[in-house]
């Protein structure tokens, strides 16, 4: 009796622990077919696919058939289960149904202030491109934010494909939004460990990291969704799901920089044109590439100017090296330099010191505006 009691405890042992050790299965659902299926230790959580559907835009895996209930990659499996995919035809490079899913309500910053509580309330002071913006509160000005999760292309000293279209997208969603909110990304050690460990409240030159909502919608996302850029260093932070589906949905139906079209902005190249043409008439070169001559006076700490036959335009390189090639009293060949403005001035910009010969030494110029 002893020997069948023994047995019989170590087949319950035994049963038990096979039991405990199983893997759960997870299927994924889409269109009604089983798209993949993965296993699972027990109490461990799951990553997703991505599906790439050209011609749809794919809104993520949910726990019921009527996508009420997105699932959250974080939470431990405890039983087989089954994901719905959820997905809407794609019918035009505007629509931003991802976007659409994510809503900042007024109570979740009324009464607050950005950058003491975290969230608040701000008015806009001044664009600068489609992930730098300049800010004022009630009791702080200029407050100088670089988009988290955004990386848009350049505008400012160096243009690049979609740049523009990019910095005017938001800069225009920002000055027509009644309501402007700053949020920082919280910190693991406010509650949240779940977190990205290396989001911090400032980056680079000074500028906070926070994301920039107008009226309730999310901007970093919006440019995202939209092709104008890329997911960039988004890991597990809040809103990390709504960039993966975001960036997978613009590069699936090829969007912008997601995309083979090129910019309309880079079709044409640039052209020759005479410095004191562009000097007298800027506004007809105003946003294009040109190719022009001049000569080298006044260097700054982040441009020079170029006169010619007394008239004179500002070269704007930002933080870029200026290169040997740029010192005063040089006749110097400038190509493919942009047209833009900064403030009510017209400036050059895209300065590359690959794109310079130097002409003449020593040249003598008197750079008065005529």
């Amino acid at each position: 009796m002893k020997k069948i009691a023994t047995l019989f405890i170590s087949f319950v042992i035994v049963f038990g622990l096979a039991a405990c050790s199983s893997e759960y299965e997870v299927q994924f659902e889409l269109d009604g077919e089983i798209y993949e299926t993965r296993t699972v230790e027990p109490g461990d959580s799951t990553t997703t696919p991505m599906p790439s559907l050209p011609g749809e835009h794919f809104l993520g895996w949910y726990i019921d058939e009527d996508y009420t209930d997105m699932f959250d990659r974080s939470t431990p499996v405890e039983d087989d289960m089954t994901l719905y995919g959820k997905t809407v035809p794609f019918e035009g490079n505007d629509e931003t149904p991802v976007t659409d899913m994510l809503k900042l309500e007024s109570e979740q910053y009324e009464g607050k202030s950005f950058p003491e509580d975290g969230i608040g309330e701000v008015t806009l002071r001044n664009c600068i491109d489609g992930d730098t913006t300049h800010f004022d509160s009630e009791t702080e000005s200029d407050i100088r934010v670089r988009y988290l999760f955004t990386d848009t292309p350049e505008s400012t000293s160096v243009v690049e494909p979609w740049g523009f279209e990019s910095s005017d997208y938001v800069c225009d969603k920002l000055t027509d939004a009644d309501t402007l909110v700053l949020e920082y990304e919280p910190h693991p050690d406010e509650g949240h460990p779940e977190v990205h460990p290396m989001i911090g409240r400032t980056g680079n030159y000074g500028r906070h990291l926070a994301t920039v909502w107008y009226d309730g919608r999310n901007m970093n996302l919006e440019t995202v969704e939209l092709g104008y850029s890329p997911a960039s260093g988004v890991g597990d932070t809040q809103y990390a799901e709504y960039f993966r589906l975001a960036e997978n949905n613009a590069n699936a139906n090829n969007l912008r920089l997601g995309g083979d079209d090129e910019d309309p902005m880079f079709e044409d190249g640039a052209s020759d044109v005479d410095l004191d043409d562009l000097a007298q008439n800027p506004e007809e070169y105003y946003r294009n590439f040109v190719n022009v001559e001049g000569i080298v006076t006044n260097k700054t700490s982040d441009g020079f100017d170029i006169c010619i036959d007394g008239h004179s335009f500002y070269v704007y390189t930002g933080n870029l090296t200026q290169g040997v090639q740029i010192q005063n009293n040089r006749r110097i060949q400038f190509n493919d330099l942009f047209v833009t403005t900064f403030g009510d001035n017209y400036q050059l910009t895209n300065y590359d010191v690959d794109n310079v010969e130097v002409l003449e030494e020593d040249v003598e110029v008197d750079c008065n505006d005529e």
